[in-house]
């Protein structure tokens, strides 16, 4: 009974000291998970076997518990990432009509550019339509009895 409350002891001082002395020594988690990973599972392993048993428990314990030190110090020395979606940035639709709901302004402004123009060779076809028909040509008048508007 007595051994097993020196290797609690000896665990528990060791996992008290790993926070105290992990950044305040120069040491990274990494090496300082090594040493005492490695200490703890030394004084483990001694709790196991005897005479040359004894020692071969006690290296393997400091060996296993190295390599599990090691692992867990290495994980805390890795930086945290926290992955976050850009933030969604609101604008407000300038102006109305077809292309107001572009966010890019240079888009927006090709849209407008498009529609102008569509909306300029519409234009152009109705005025065509009507000068063929005889509206609104120059000097030309409707509506009398020999000119009717059609």
């Amino acid at each position: 009974m007595n051994k097993y409350i020196k290797a609690v002891s000896a665990v528990g001082m060791c996992a008290l000291l790993a926070g105290c002395n992990a950044h305040s020594s120069g040491f990274n988690n990494s090496q300082m998970g090594t040493v005492i990973g490695g200490v703890a599972g030394g004084v483990v392993g001694n709790q196991f076997g005897k005479g040359s048993g004894k020692t071969a428990a006690t290296a393997l314990g400091a060996v296993i518990g190295a390599m599990t030190g090691n692992n867990v110090g290495a994980s805390m020395d890795r930086p945290r990432v926290i992955y976050q979606q850009p933030p969604v940035i609101y604008r407000p639709q300038v102006g109305s009509g077809r292309c107001a709901g572009y966010a890019n302004e240079g888009v927006r402004a090709a849209c407008n550019r498009g529609v102008a123009e569509r909306e300029a060779e519409r234009q152009r076809r109705l005025e065509e339509d009507a000068y063929r028909r005889g509206r609104g040509v120059v000097g030309r008048t409707c509506g009398s009895l020999s000119n009717p508007c059609r």
